[in-house]
């Protein structure tokens, strides 16, 4: 990705907080201008991305399998995997708009693929008949948006590859994530672990000023341990990797562990624990103990927390201007922090209304060599037989 239109998440501040007037203020804090620099980025994103024609932030292709069985397939959610046009997988990013899908008539052909249509969910059963495609390019195949979810009809056979393009969320510049933390450590255990990244700088309910995150543990691990009923102390065959501050759970016997169990002490292979054992069964020797993922920071927590919010951002994140249009998102950041403070915001309503007519009027000409044009459905083809939907028998429409 060209860099030429990339500028960070502190430039970003400095120029708002110049424009506010808020250069040597804590009137807002930075947490709260990059939260507004966030939501004024999303509404620049949706700008260009409504602009005719122009596919500004598409994301990688996507494609899956499908399983015979499902006529239901998750989008992208940031999470799960999908494959990419070498084969090889990959996190897909959040989705957002659908631009189309394909059908890939033979897995060996990277040419052979066909477009597939949409169907109105009046006639979800219309197509219900057994999916089949040829090597002509022919499918009955039909999806429709619904929900998270792409729901497919008829229900694809086994194997079937189908590949995504989409538009993907814009991202957040301010994150956040549910966790744990216990008193005078630096551990905050999520089970949120894409989310955080190095550096970050990180607020919350007990956290320090200029805190950061200086570590991220994506990975759970198990240890044997041994312990009575009503123990506050646990004994492990290796202390190696626990640290004070993580949470704790027991696979062998879940009810031997209250929730959000964390270790308070480490010596030797003597562990603390912030909640006594329970039940009759503690005792069993060698239970599996589970340590939930964490993150490190860079101070110590100055109070417990238990399922709380935390949020994040990180000064070095850039964002893409394109073209310097990312003046919009600090008309509209100053603007709302002026609101804060009651001032007057008619400068800034009307710079504001220009950047939108700027980018409406150049966006939509990013490539204006070949316009873009009215797709032809009309056009007969062998499947079609002369009319859009006609299914080849010459009559009806879908």
């Amino acid at each position: 990705m060209s860099t030429a239109g990339l500028v960070t998440l502190s430039d970003l501040i400095d120029q708002v907080r110049s424009e506010s007037d808020q250069i040597n203020s804590q009137f807002v804090t930075d947490l709260e201008v990059v939260t507004y620099i966030s939501n004024s980025y999303k509404e620049l994103y949706d700008l260009l991305i409504s602009a005719y024609g122009e596919d500004y932030y598409v994301a990688k292709r996507a494609s899956f399998l499908t399983d015979g069985n499902l006529d239901m397939y998750p989008l992208p959610d940031g999470v799960l995997t999908f494959t990419d046009d070498n084969g090889n997988s990959f996190i897909a990013p959040p989705f957002y708009k659908l631009l189309g899908l394909d059908y890939q008539l033979s897995p060996n052909n990277p040419q052979g693929y066909i477009t597939l249509k949409t169907f109105p969910f009046s006639e979800r059963n219309r197509f219900s008949v057994p999916n089949f495609a040829s090597f002509y390019g022919f499918t009955n195949l039909r999806y429709r948006l619904a929900g998270n979810n792409l729901f497919l009809t008829p229900i694809p056979a086994a194997g079937q590859p189908l590949r995504l393009y989409y538009i993907p969320r814009p991202v957040n510049l301010v994150n956040q994530i549910v966790a744990s933390s216990t008193i005078s450590t630096n551990i905050i255990t999520t089970s949120d672990v894409l989310t955080p990244q190095v550096g970050m700088q990180f607020f919350g309910s007990g956290v320090s000023s200029n805190t950061t995150i200086t570590a991220v543990n994506s990975m759970p691990a198990t240890f044997s341990a041994t312990f009575s009923a009503s123990a506050s102390t646990i004994t492990v065959s290796s202390a190696t990797g626990l640290l004070v501050g993580q949470t704790l759970t027991d696979t062998t016997t879940p009810g031997n562990f209250l929730s959000n169990t964390t270790i308070t002490s480490i010596v030797g292979t003597a562990v603390g624990i912030s909640n006594s054992t329970q039940g009759a069964s503690a005792g069993s020797p060698g239970d599996t103990i589970f340590v939930n993922p964490y993150i490190t920071l860079s101070t110590p927590v100055l109070n417990s927390t238990i399922n709380n919010v935390f949020k994040m951002f990180s000064y070095t994140q850039t964002v893409d201007g394109i073209s310097g249009w990312e003046e919009y998102v600090v008309i509209d950041g100053a603007g709302k922090i002026l609101a804060k403070e009651e001032s007057d915001v008619t400068v800034m309503g009307v710079r504001k209304d220009a950047m939108i007519k700027r980018i409406e009027g150049i966006a939509a000409n990013r490539d204006p060599g070949s316009a873009a044009k009215t797709a032809d459905v009309a056009t007969g083809s062998l499947w079609d037989g002369g009319g859009e939907g006609n299914n080849g028998f010459g009559g009806g429409s879908y």
